[in-house]
């Protein structure tokens, strides 16, 4: 009975009864010596741990929040207190409930000392409520929380604490009175340690916690960005990333067939995948956005935040998450990441932060490409300073994310008039309607970029390669005609060649992004430009198949004969080029050894509607008109 009063006024710790099992020592014995004197004085923050909070955020973040604090007294603390929990169930869980509800009770008390004394509850009460069934990650469905814990453990006991019934009492709280605060904490370090454990745990147990808690938390996080203290600013980034991500959770056997039925949630690819929506939806996070983005680019503004990745992250996540919602925000958010990622390529030694930097910057392309031509353009103004200085600079840690960035944009220009980008098919050029349309549709800066893209040294970086490739096929598609007519589709022809030409596991995909190049230029209505090149190229393109064949680069190698064979309408023209390599090659060999393979093989893998619908106009064609066949 008196167990069972002060755990209601702990606020939700609910320890569970004794036991009379003669396997479980009783809690008054060794295992209380255990608790009260190995364990509880290893759990109290040390001076250590508290200069590390204040000087070294980066280090107690990776400590505290990524768990690699392995080697310290608190963790092994913890661990010990778990293992005992896990061995001895009901004395061991009772005697550490009626430990925290002492903590606990010690810091309503007040005092010097009564912050140091919550800090240790919520840390023994994360330690233990982490273990076996009783938090599941990734599920955010009731029905996929109470399967997941069903499969966990029929035996189980009772939790040391009421998830929601604690964080109510004891962590929501802390986030309401940290947030309410001044940014500078000037009373000590012990509410930005609450303020850190008391997001640490939200983070932890955000799926047993209830839609309405967490959208009353939200405002508070939003607000605890602007503390000054970089671990409780970071952590409430943490909590903010998280809470808007989807969900998708790996469930057992047991808990998938109750998981799938769950209202809001998805299978994918099989039944125990389950991914469900973020557990903040867009309508909560809305009326956040505005003083959200702007606590986020202030507190890059804070002591030693200026390259935070965490900060980084949810500035992305936001982004992502609101979706149309951030086109009001959206000029000031690019100005802000164009200026950091100015700041950046002076010494770019986050990596982590860099690259959240461009995924932040491609979902804003993202968006304005689908907010129409004005708000494109706007982007590129606000980008393309950036993105020349990264080039001139050779900065090539940034060379990727760029080429990634400048070949988003270009895909989101409408293709040339008569080019049909689908699967390297395309009409025929020159049509009278297509002579009297522009032959680009690009602004003059992306042809600026033609000759600097195509010099060697930036192909002979492997990490470039697959977004140079992206991007040089999108300017083919928008601006083949002026490739072609400034004498450029020579160097384009020497880096497929390179490309054919390479060889390793690293070069895996080398081929394909040849192939791809290729169907480029021939989408573009530079099919009969490339008739002169074509003997050499067929020649690289066998032996490539010869040596190292797999089943998509058939795909694309009949991608690209296909579209030849459409845009020159003429299969026959197809035959006569593969042919000039070696008489008889083009019935006996592509149409028997790769062709046909290949065509047998589009439905099966995937192959898009474009792709299936081009490779059976050309064999069509071929069918129709070459004698030999």
């Amino acid at each position: 009975g008196a167990g069972g009063a002060a755990a209601a006024g702990a606020g939700g710790a609910t320890p569970p009864s004794s036991s009379s099992d003669p396997a479980e020592p009783s809690p008054g014995g060794a295992l209380a010596q255990v608790c009260d004197a190995v364990v509880l004085p290893a759990l109290v923050l040390r001076p250590d741990g508290l200069e590390l909070f204040e000087t070294n955020w980066v280090e107690y973040v990776r400590r505290d929040a990524e768990g690699a604090d392995a080697d310290t007294r608190r963790r092994a603390a913890a661990e010990l207190a778990r293992a005992l929990v896990e061995r001895f169930p009901r004395g061991a869980g009772a005697l550490f409930s009626r430990a925290a509800q002492r903590l606990l009770a010690e810091a309503q008390a007040g005092g010097p000392a009564a912050w140091r004394a919550k800090d240790a509850a919520l840390y023994l009460v994360m330690a233990l409520m982490a273990r076996r069934g009783e938090r599941a990650p990734g599920v955010s469905s009731a029905a996929a929380v109470a399967a997941a814990a069903a499969s966990a453990s029929t035996s189980a006991p009772a939790p040391v604490v009421d998830i929601p019934s604690f964080f109510a009492a004891h962590v929501a709280p802390e986030l309401a009175s940290r947030a309410a605060g001044p940014p500078d904490a000037p009373n000590g370090p012990g509410a930005d340690v609450l303020a850190a454990d008391a997001l640490r745990f939200l983070s932890s147990f955000r799926h047993l916690l209830p839609a309405a808690a967490l959208a009353a938390a939200t405002p508070a996080l939003v607000a605890l960005l602007r503390v000054e203290a970089a671990v409780v600013h970071s952590y409430a980034a943490i909590a903010l990333e998280r809470l808007l991500a989807p969900q998708r959770v790996v469930l057992p056997a047991a808990a998938a067939a109750a998981a799938a039925v769950a209202p809001g949630t998805t299978a994918r690819s099989s039944p125990s995948v389950v991914v469900s929506p973020p557990l903040v939806p867009r309508e909560v996070l809305r009326p956040q956005l505005e003083p959200l983005l702007s606590a986020l680019f202030a507190a890059f503004e804070l002591p030693d935040s200026s390259e935070n990745e965490y900060l980084m992250r949810c500035v992305a996540r936001v982004l992502a998450a609101a979706g149309p919602d951030v086109g009001p925000f959206a000029p000031q958010a690019l100005a802000q990441l164009a200026r950091m990622a100015l700041e950046a390529a002076a010494n770019p030694s986050h990596p982590l932060f860099n690259h959240s930097l461009f995924e932040s910057v491609a979902v804003l392309v993202r968006a304005a490409a689908a907010a129409g031509e004005p708000a494109l353009a706007a982007v590129e103004g606000a980008l393309f300073p950036a993105i020349t200085a990264v080039l001139q600079n050779d900065v090539q840690e940034f060379h990727p994310y760029v080429f990634q960035v400048l070949a988003q944009l270009a895909e989101a220009r409408p293709l040339a008039p008569g080019v049909c980008g689908g699967a390297g098919g395309g009409a025929a050029a020159g049509s009278a309607a297509a002579a009297k349309q522009p032959a680009t549709t690009l602004p003059p800066a992306y042809l600026q970029l033609l000759r600097p893209l195509l010099a060697p040294a930036f192909w002979e970086r492997g990490a470039n390669v697959p977004a140079l490739a992206r991007l040089l096929r999108a300017l083919l598609l928008r601006a083949g005609a002026a490739v072609v007519a400034e004498a450029q589709l020579e160097p384009v022809l020497g880096v497929v060649q390179k490309l054919i030409s390479s060889r390793g596991a690293a070069d895996a995909e080398s081929g394909r992004t040849a192939l791809a190049l290729l169907r480029g230029v021939a989408a573009a209505g530079g099919a009969a430009a490339l008739e002169p090149y074509l003997p050499t190229l067929w020649g690289l393109l066998f032996a490539r198949a010869q040596a190292a064949r797999t089943p998509r680069f058939a795909r694309g190698l009949l991608a690209f004969a296909s579209g030849f064979a459409v845009v020159r309408q003429s299969a026959a023209a197809l035959a006569a080029s593969v042919d000039a390599v070696q008489p008889g090659l083009f019935a006996g060999g592509l149409l028997r050894h790769l062709w046909a393979p290949a065509l047998a093989s589009l439905a099966a893998a995937g192959a898009p509607e474009a792709e299936r619908k081009l490779a059976c106009v050309a064999t069509g064609r071929v069918l129709a008109e070459c004698a030999a066949v």
